[in-house]
């Protein structure tokens, strides 16, 4: 059986314990967990509904944008009006468990929790903040690196948490650049294979050898991971390149590449 994308979990490598983006230089599968945009409601909660995680529109590079999660208590479904776009299909939450609830626009999700003992008893509508996290991969730009120019890498894995149900055809690919700005995102599939251990580099101006860099911004055009079953993992390669004299500060895009990845 297929499961779904709220399966698919970004990880730091550079060891089990490492929580240092920084030094996200490949080895081994952190148990540190990389998010794309974090949401949180503006005022009171749905009940029964703990939000865990936003992934990107580009109307998401409002910081923080408003969106809208409904409940409908007659069918027992939650709705999303992703930042900036219209409400995407109902989802039915009638049992426990983790969801992915789809915006109109393919890329803008909301994930959660759902209690169903807990759920409300009529219908609800909560406003929520999509906030983009800073540094979950990358560090800042520093004058000195706009100036000369820069290219640095990092490495992180993705994963299948689901106990039971296959990822099929797993692709990564970056649905946009940072912006504004003049940096640039690439990403490579680590050679070493799913459930691999990917190479490790000296520091974070080495390119790892073995890996080839792509920019395409569609799921079509995406490298192709493969199917994941369930704890599988594939390490992936971002590259982040400064061009000299680039404006400063220029602009950290951190989560950029945690929300390019989809299936």
């Amino acid at each position: 059986m297929a499961t779904e994308r709220h399966a698919l979990e970004k990880r730091l490598s550079g060891g089990v314990a490492e929580t240092d983006p920084n030094l996200s230089l490949g080895g081994a599968m952190s148990t540190e967990v990389i998010l794309a945009q974090s949401v949180a409601y503006s005022t009171t909660d749905i009940s029964g509904v703990t939000l865990i995680e936003g992934r990107g529109n580009a109307s998401f590079s409002l910081n923080p944008a408003i969106g809208a999660l409904d409940f409908n208590f007659t069918n027992t479904e939650l709705r999303w009006a992703a930042p900036g776009l219209g409400v995407g299909v109902p989802v039915d939450v009638s049992v426990d468990g983790r969801y992915t609830i789809p915006g109109t626009d393919d890329l803008g999700l909301c994930i959660v929790d759902v209690v169903a003992a807990s759920l409300p008893v009529a219908n609800d509508n909560k406003n929520v903040q999509v906030l983009t996290i800073a540094n979950e991969l990358f560090d800042d730009i520093g004058a000195v690196e706009a100036f000369l120019g820069v290219t640095n890498y990092r490495c992180y894995y993705v994963r299948n948490r689901d106990a039971t149900d296959t990822l099929f055809g797993v692709k990564v690919f970056i649905p946009f650049q940072p912006a504004p700005g003049s940096d640039t995102l690439d990403v490579g599939i680590d050679p070493a294979g799913i459930n691999g251990v990917a190479t490790t580099i000296v520091d974070e101006l080495t390119a790892p050898g073995g890996v080839s860099f792509s920019q395409s911004t569609s799921y079509a055009g995406g490298l192709l991971i493969g199917d994941l079953t369930p704890g599988d993992n594939q390490a992936i390669w971002v590259r982040r390149t400064v061009p000299a004299t680039s404006a400063f500060p220029a602009p950290i895009d951190s989560s950029g590449i945690a929300h390019g990845m989809f299936f």
